[in-house]
């Protein structure tokens, strides 16, 4: 008969040098090991292989939720903030065909 002291360093020891220690094979450890290696693997589920997220409809609500107020960007919000200071410093790049070359 081992005391629990004995048994948990035995369990310690073989974490350490990598040894493993025996399961029975009624313990749940080894049944839950059985029924994730009988699972078809996520390579072959095609639910796994043909799921691409929906980049282009979370963009748009985030959108609308923005301009509805509820909901906060707050890179966008800074972004903007940046440009309307330029702005308001002068400093706004020209637009595309307004330029150097050209005058009014």
């Amino acid at each position: 008969m081992s005391t629990p002291y004995r048994r948990n360093m035995a369990r310690l020891s073989a974490k350490i040098f990598n040894n493993a220690t025996p399961l029975s094979v009624n313990s749940e450890t080894v049944q839950r090991m059985t029924e994730q290696l009988t699972v078809k693997p996520y390579e072959l589920d095609k639910k796994f292989i043909n799921y691409y997220p929906p980049f282009k409809e979370m963009t748009l609500l985030t959108r609308y939720l923005r301009i509805l107020g509820l909901y906060r960007d707050e890179h966008l919000d800074f972004k903007e903030e940046i440009i309307r200071s330029q702005a308001a410093r002068g400093k706004v790049k020209p637009k595309k065909g307004e330029g150097k070359g050209k005058k009014a």
